[in-house]
């Protein structure tokens, strides 16, 4: 039984008369929780997957209910100050909170506090009020209470670095590491719980569930003896490092390169070339970067020159094969899930495999594997699949391509089917991870019920918790015997193993490495950007310019986003009209971007694919033709006649009715010319410094989505550059 205190007044009311029908018993006693932890000045988080999630807008309803009892009580406010919000759905939060009624007498929080944005470019107005506010713009303001909704990944990136002594925050499941260094309680809402309080409190009769246990897990173990050596050999020499090294950036650096080399599933040397094409730096430049890099420790140098070493022996090895053995692997998987009409997601570690991965499985393969061709399959990269599984969205089943690295094992945590594609050594590991997830999940379990007791709450006792369930499954003969699985793993923090990031946060006192370069901003914000990558800069009367950051001069106006200064406008962008687009025209979307990977695929050399559609007719330059393949240009060709000559070649179904394919595209660019004078204005207010609630308002009645996008846009100009 559930014990709480029914003679409190706040609690009852908040429990039984505040909420309006249908909000979640759970989220309703999280508002208690809350409220309780805020007295008592505690750092409290709460982790659940719901989505939508209620419990931002339960925690808030908790403080100012509290608050408005106080008043009414006692003629003194209960909050001295104002609320503050910390969450990225700025827009999709703020509309909740303004629908929300107080119970019967239906009134709105409105009528007792104002709902206002908070930015550099939104100054605190003169009366207490509940402000929303990107976690990236600055947050020095003195706050009564502060709430946190770090369900959005890049919110929770940023959750570690809040000014906050003690907040209320909502995440989904952590791992033990991060909850360490956040020094913060927590109350881990799974279904189990979820249903005891039901049952507790609103006396629904339900079964007994199973105590929260991971999902079952399926290990594919990939045979090649050969890779397995060099990347078990690469991967100790990194551990002997990491137990060395304390505060050696370089050595991040070289975790990224290992993962991304044993997680390959494409041939390296296309996916060099597709780099390089894109202008970012290969990863045999990020190898050669490294070089110049040493501990100042003549042994540390020794330890560090072997780190090298067996990364170029593994780089080498993967770079001589044709196809990696994890490819096969990946395609017969497909084939299997798609015979059985079962989708499924596949997890690529960046972008540009994901591209080419896409493209190879559709040249290889007989069947159609992926959604827009018929199949049940899509591939994403990792922080796609990160954001994607934070709106609730997805399938059952994933395919991780390899063990998943230190920054994203929470996704682990969730409901997700999973399987992996292993070397025996990663196999090794991810048993090992595995095992320790399910420890945590059973230690969460008993500190909440700490946690609990302590805000004076007394839950059920758990039953014993189920075995977690690994599966080993074999891909072909394996050289080793089985019992390689259960070989002792090096007693090493597994969870501090840092991940390379492709976006690694701005500032901190690492420098540049040798591929980077150092910008300062103003505000001193500082980006270490490799020298050929382009940067939008805004010119006013002009508007949007991309230049190479090694050209960047002083008084540059660079675009970015204060909950990430490093992502690319046009992903935002695309990312932000997502919403906004009909499913079936965005099938009709998916199959073009998915129809131009394959051409690519078969026309690696543009030059050729220019030279065979001239043949056929075409009246357009090279510099035309590649556009139409470059990320962030042209997404197809501007004349419908182009259009038709194009999709003549791409081997599209029969089917398939190229005028509603055109008619999708021509709408999916109205949609972006429309954002991009949205978009100009906001740059525009905030370079003038005025009109800029305006252009907010204006991108509030064309969706909250694309309010959410610009209200996290920043202009700031470029101090110096080394």
């Amino acid at each position: 039984m559930w014990g709480i205190a029914r003679d409190n007044l706040i609690d009852d009311a908040l429990l039984r008369r505040i909420y309006p029908r249908g909000f979640d018993i759970y989220a309703r006693l999280s508002s208690v929780l809350g409220r309780r932890a805020w007295e008592r000045s505690r750092r409290l988080i709460l982790m659940d997957s719901a989505r939508p999630n209620p419990l931002p807008q339960a925690l808030a309803v908790g403080l100012l209910v509290a608050d408005f009892f106080h008043r009414e009580k006692y003629y003194s406010p209960y909050l001295k100050g104002n609320l503050l919000i910390v969450t990225r759905q700025v827009g999709q939060l703020r509309e909740s909170l303004r629908e929300f009624r107080l119970g019967e007498a239906g009134d709105s929080l409105e009528r007792f506090w104002e709902i206002r944005t908070l930015s550099r470019y939104h100054p605190p107005g003169s009366r207490p009020a509940i402000y929303l506010a990107n976690p990236g713009w600055p947050l020095e303001h003195p706050f009564a209470a502060v709430i946190v909704d770090a369900t959005d990944p890049r919110a929770l990136a940023r959750l570690e670095d809040l000014p906050f002594s003690h907040y209320l925050a909502v995440t989904p499941p952590l791992d033990e590491a991060r909850l360490t260094r956040l020094g913060a309680s927590a109350v881990l809402w799974d279904e189990t719980a979820k249903a005891w309080v039901a049952r507790e409190f609103d006396g629904r009769e339900r079964p007994e569930p199973l105590t929260p246990s991971l999902p079952h897990r399926w290990v594919e173990v990939i045979e090649d003896a050969e890779l397995d050596e060099v990347l078990w050999a690469a991967y100790q020499q990194l551990a002997e490092a990491q137990a060395t090294f304390e505060g050696f950036f370089p050595l991040r650096q070289a975790w990224g390169l290992f993962h991304q080399l044993r997680t390959l599933s494409v041939p390296l040397y296309r996916l060099e070339s597709l780099r390089k094409d894109g202008g970012r730096p290969t990863l045999r430049d990020r190898l050669a970067s490294l070089e110049p890099e040493a501990p100042s420790h003549p042994v540390q140098r020794l330890l560090w020159r072997r780190v090298l070493d067996r990364l170029s022996e593994a780089y080498e090895a993967l770079h001589q094969r044709d196809l990696p053995p994890k490819f096969f692997a990946l395609v017969e998987w497909l084939e299997q899930r798609n015979a059985e009409r079962r989708s499924c997601w596949v997890v690529a570690t960046t972008r540009a495999e994901a591209t080419l991965l896409q493209s190879l499985c559709m040249a290889v393969s007989p069947r159609q594997l992926f959604i827009g061709f018929g199949g049940s399959a899509e591939v994403l990269w990792s922080n796609e699949e990160e954001r994607r599984a934070a709106q609730g969205l997805g399938p059952e089943e994933r395919l991780l391509l390899g063990y998943r690295s230190a920054s994203q094992r929470y996704l682990d945590l969730g409901s997700a089917k999973i399987a992996v594609l292993a070397y025996p050594f990663e196999a090794r590991i991810e048993s090992y991870l595995y095992e320790q997830r399910q420890r945590w999940l059973e230690r969460l379990v008993t500190a909440r019920g700490q946690v609990l007791h302590s805000l004076g709450l007394k839950p059920p006792s758990p039953p014993d918790f189920p075995a977690a369930r690994l599966d080993f499954s074999l891909r072909t003969a394996v050289v080793q015997p089985l019992n390689v699985l259960t070989e002792e793993v090096p007693q090493l923090d597994l969870h501090a193993l840092a991940e390379y990031q492709a976006n690694p946060r701005a500032g901190g006192n690492r420098g540049p490495t040798a591929e980077e370069m150092e910008v300062e901003l103003e505000g001193g914000l500082i980006l270490y950007l490799p020298r050929t990558r382009l940067v939008t800069l805004f010119v006013p009367g002009q508007g949007q310019v991309e230049k190479p950051a090694q050209q960047l001069q002083p008084g540059d106006r660079i675009i970015i986003f204060v909950d990430g200064v490093y992502d690319d406008l046009f992903e935002r962008i695309s990312e932000a009209l997502q919403p906004l687009v009909r499913v079936e025209e965005r099938l009709y979307l998916e199959l073009w971007e998915a129809a131009k990977r394959a051409l690519q695929a078969q026309y690696p050399n543009l030059a050729e694919l220019h030279r065979e559609l001239a043949r056929r007719g075409l009246e357009r330059d090279p510099t035309t033709v590649r556009s139409w393949f470059t990320q962030g240009q042209t997404l197809a060709p501007q004349q419908y006649d182009d259009f038709l000559l194009l999709t003549g070649i791409m081997g599209l179904p029969e089917t398939l009715k190229r005028p509603q394919l055109w008619q999708a595209i021509e709408n999916h660019r109205t949609r972006h010319r429309q954002l991009g004078r949205l978009l100009h204005r906001v740059l525009e207010s905030i370079v003038s410094g005025s009109g800029y609630e305006g252009s907010l308002r204006e991108a509030r009645q064309q969706g909250i989505s694309l309010e959410e996008l610009l209200s996290a846009v920043d202009v700031r100009r470029v101090v110096r550059r080394s």
